[in-house]
């Protein structure tokens, strides 16, 4: 008897998850042959009946929700044993509760729009969701937040009913009224989302409970917190948003939207300084506490009027503030600083090597080593700064650390360790890793701040908390990247690195081609003459493949190129594994039993009439498979026995390189292949059926 419900025109592949009374599949759907989704609730007790009656009901209503940002529902209908499903969009790029953008605002903000957007739509239409949270935040191929469980949990059982007097929802993100059982309407939603975004800015949740009543007495008992100081705008939106009573909280979705559009816009800008032509605006003053506004100030476009400044040296007037100081026009008069003004302004701070700011400046100081030449260097240290403040406040550590290693060279390399910019430089530098680091610890996930692995090293002060932290690395721990597929950690050695779940699929890599225009290799199929005069190529391998099958007829230059604009999408490194990166993720790879049952092999119903070398058994696919079909490794990692051959960044041989090494076993692999280990070498511009690949991702 099959542990998966049978459910007409479709096929379940595997559990995607479950928890209470329900469990979601992943299916495919016969008559399109596409995958979905298909969540199966199991009714209990005496009211089974009336509940799964109503469940069909809201079903059918959420069904009607058409909005790009709502999971919408396809089919409603029992299984087999009389158990009601509903079927949906498949989303394979995971949810909110695992997405890593804590703390990074913009990205907060899109995503928070995107939901409020999704919750207007269904209040319109009388529908209020009850049940907002990370877990129900999904991600689609195109990396759009989508909003799930549109008011079906109203119907789920326990604690999650609807009638009057009754609790419905998760209790960590429940209003207070909904918490006592009172009746909800959507500024219950929009409280939620509130909670939400409180714990997307810090990591944590505002409001915490031993258990379910605790809880639920601290949203109604509990002033709303205060936000650290770095997310201090915000705290209007939360503090309205986590209002107690409905009347105080935003009215609607929009409400809450143009909340959130005035809040993220930049400071208003006053008062201009014309220096050459040039406009910049020079801000008003900030509770920012000096030196770090005035380097707010520059960076925010008044590099202009600092010149201005520095040629005229003179001196301020004892009660002048920096942003007096910074907006002061005057006329520049060495045509080195000028050019090197309209450097700093483009933002070509370092590249291009030859005409950057940074060899500007190193050649006016090689000049003339003046007062008014180390002051432009000076402000040039606080310009960089800024951008390095803000990089790490938005978590953009890869760009972060480029900027940090580039101007501490030229703060080496031109002597300027003394000056007040760079010490108050390297001052605010380790007071921001220290929130980051800090924020990462109450966490107690070093994933967010792997980047900075290096910088915490180097700082006596912050080495000790950062090794502590990440001891609690765990091998097999999810990671993802927004913009990037699903990630296990994998450790080699005394070394770390996330490996990908599954191998690079054809939608995956036809992202990449879409905005790339790589063309296509060819590859052809041995012992295939029609292959020649029509060639196969990833669009086109000569057999069916849908979007969730593993790319096929790429070259490891192909591979390459992925991963390069895999790593400027999410701003993390990510490259191809090593042979030895790859044996570290197949060592926990089960190798017993029948091949067909660890992953897509070459058994008796492959396509090749090659019946010396068929693996004795049935594996249901001439070719390959989507990804995932198989039981994973024991760190998570899937596929590495079958599907596709994957390419590896190692030479054939020693100062052989115009070959690359393959490694695992493909669909077209018989008995006489091993099932892990090396595979073949081929030149690097080759492509071929069964050969596709997997990313790591540096730490």
């Amino acid at each position: 008897m099959s542990a998966f419900p049978e459910i007409d025109g479709y096929r379940i592949e595997r559990r995607l998850g479950e928890g209470g009374m329900a469990a979601v599949y992943l299916a495919t759907q016969l008559s399109l042959d596409r995958p979905v989704a298909i969540k199966v609730v199991h009714f209990r007790g005496s009211g089974a009946d009336q509940m799964a009656v109503r469940f069909e009901h809201e079903a059918r209503t959420i069904a009607r929700l058409e909005h790009p940002n709502i999971v919408g529902i396809y089919e409603v209908g029992r299984t087999r044993d009389g158990s009601p499903y509903y079927s949906m969009a498949y989303l394979p790029n995971g949810d909110l509760s695992h997405a890593a953008i804590t703390g990074r605002e913009e990205t907060i903000a899109t995503v928070l729009r995107a939901i409020a957007t999704a919750l207007g739509f269904a209040h319109a239409q009388g529908v209020v969701h009850r049940d907002v949270k990370p877990d129900n935040v999904l991600f689609d191929r195109e990396q759009r937040a989508r909003l799930a469980d549109f008011g079906i949990s109203r119907s789920l059982g326990s604690v999650r009913v609807t009638t009057t007097g009754d609790a419905l929802g998760s209790s960590a993100y429940m209003s207070p009224e909904q918490a006592r059982g009172q009746e909800v309407d959507a500024r219950s939603d929009l409280y939620s989302l509130g909670v939400m975004a409180y714990e997307l800015l810090t990591g944590k949740l505002p409001f915490r409970g031993s258990d379910a009543v605790s809880m639920a007495l601290a949203h109604h008992t509990d002033p709303v917190p205060r936000l650290p100081q770095r997310f201090e705008r915000w705290q209007p939106l939360i503090d309205r948003a986590l209002a107690k009573s409905p009347e105080d909280r935003f009215q609607s979705a929009d409400d809450f939207v143009a909340a959130l559009d005035v809040q993220m816009q930049p400071p208003a800008l006053v008062d201009t300084a014309v220096v050459h032509g040039v406009e910049v605006a020079a801000p008003s003053p900030s509770r920012t506490p000096w030196p770090r506004r005035a380097a707010l100030l520059i960076g925010a476009g008044v590099i202009v009027s600092a010149v201005a400044w520095w040629s005229q040296r003179t001196p301020p007037p004892p009660d002048s503030t920096p942003a007096d100081i910074v907006a002061a026009p005057a006329r520049v008069t060495d045509p080195a600083l000028a050019l090197i003004a309209d450097r700093i302004t483009a933002q070509r701070w370092f590249e291009p090597k030859e005409g950057s700011a940074s060899a500007l400046l190193a050649s006016a100081l090689a000049e003339q080593r003046n007062d008014e030449r180390l002051d432009a260097a000076d402000a040039f240290v606080g310009t960089v700064r800024d951008a390095i403040l803000r990089a790490l406040d938005e978590s953009r550590d890869v760009e972060a650390s480029t900027l940090i290693r580039h101007l501490r060279d030229f703060i080496a390399a031109q002597e300027l360790k003394a000056r007040p910019a760079s010490l108050t430089f390297e001052s605010a530098l380790v007071e921001a890793l220290s929130t980051r680091l800090a924020a990462a610890e109450q966490g107690g996930d070093p994933l967010p701040v792997e980047t900075l692995a290096a910088l915490f090293e180097a700082d006596p002060g912050l080495s000790g908390r950062w090794r502590k932290l990440a001891a609690q690395r765990q091998a097999g721990q999810p990671l993802r990247d927004l913009g990037g597929p699903p990630m296990r950690l994998l450790r080699v050695g005394d070394a770390w690195l996330a490996v990908a779940e599954h191998e690079v699929t054809r939608t995956e890599y036809g992202r990449f081609v879409a905005a790339t225009r790589r063309s296509s290799e060819h590859c052809r199929q041995l012992g295939a003459p029609l292959s020649l005069v029509k060639p196969r190529t990833w669009r086109e391998p000569g057999f069916t493949q849908g979007g969730d099958h593993p790319v096929v007829c790429v070259s490891y230059d192909d591979a390459r190129a992925y991963t390069a604009w895999l790593s400027k999408q999410t701003g993390r490194r990510y490259r191809l594994p090593s042979a030895q990166e790859w044996r570290a993720a197949a060592a926990g790879v089960a190798t017993s039993g029948a091949a067909c049952r660890l992953g897509n092999v070459y058994g008796r119903d492959g396509r090749d009439l090659n019946l010396r070398e068929r693996h004795d058994c049935t594996d249901g696919a001439e070719d390959t498979r989507p990804v995932g079909r198989y039981a994973a490794s024991a760190q998570g990692v899937f596929d590495l026995v079958g599907n596709v051959a994957e390419w590896v960044s190692d030479c054939a041989a020693r100062g052989e390189c115009e070959e690359r090494k393959i490694m695992g076993s493909s669909y077209r692999d018989g008995a006489n292949a091993p099932l892990l280990g090396l595979h073949d070498t081929q030149d690097g511009d080759k492509a071929a059926l069964d050969v596709g690949f997997r990313v790591v991702r540096e730490l």
